[in-house]
């Protein structure tokens, strides 16, 4: 099997164009846009700040052998919460600091490299390279209906949380992650 080479680079200014045409694919926009019809003004509006602040929720674009494939996203959850947490008072912070957890949101946009293995390569990568060793518990927040989205999670170690109340639209999902940035993700 030919070696895959992933990388993650900031989100740019100069990337919204191409975000912005990703956020009108059928499957980013149902599952990750959630039906908006975004324009190019609303992706900046809402990608320019994290690009000017970073470490707030530092933006990346997915890339699989240099060509632009998908978006993720971390933040800690000390300075966001995840959608489905109310505040700090949840479940979710029984066994753990806030500054201890981080959050993620990830799509592939580029219908070439869905279901052929990319998502998890992603996934393994950016724990490797921007989880571990910061943050004990990573969790995402899928739509509930996402049912593709929950396995793949699940196939990747991730757990649900708990059951979560009928009103509550999103899943949530956390996986511990070793300390040690040389260990892999606990599974």
């Amino acid at each position: 099997m030919t070696q895959r080479m992933i990388t993650f680079k900031f989100l740019t200014e100069a990337d919204l164009p191409l975000v912005c045409n990703w956020f009108q694919k059928p499957h980013i926009k149902q599952w990750y846009a959630c039906g908006e019809n975004y324009t190019l003004d609303m992706i900046r509006e809402k990608y320019l700040p994290r690009i000017l602040h970073p470490e707030s929720i530092p933006n990346f674009i997915i890339y699989a052998d240099n060509t632009p494939i998908g978006y993720f996203q971390l933040y800690h959850v000390k300075d966001f919460l995840p959608d489905g947490v109310a505040d700090y008072h949840h479940p979710l912070f029984d066994d753990f600091k806030a500054d201890e957890i981080a959050g993620i949101d990830m799509f592939i946009a580029d219908e070439d490299y869905l279901r052929k293995g990319y998502a998890t390569l992603i996934l393994v990568q950016f724990i490797k390279e921007y989880v571990q060793g910061k943050f004990t518990l990573l969790v995402t927040d899928p739509l509930k209906i996402n049912e593709n989205a929950i396995r793949f999670f699940e196939k990747n170690g991730f757990k649900k949380l708990l059951p979560q109340p009928s009103q509550t639209v999103n899943e949530l999902l956390v996986l511990h992650v070793a300390r040690d940035k040389e260990s892999s993700a606990d599974t």
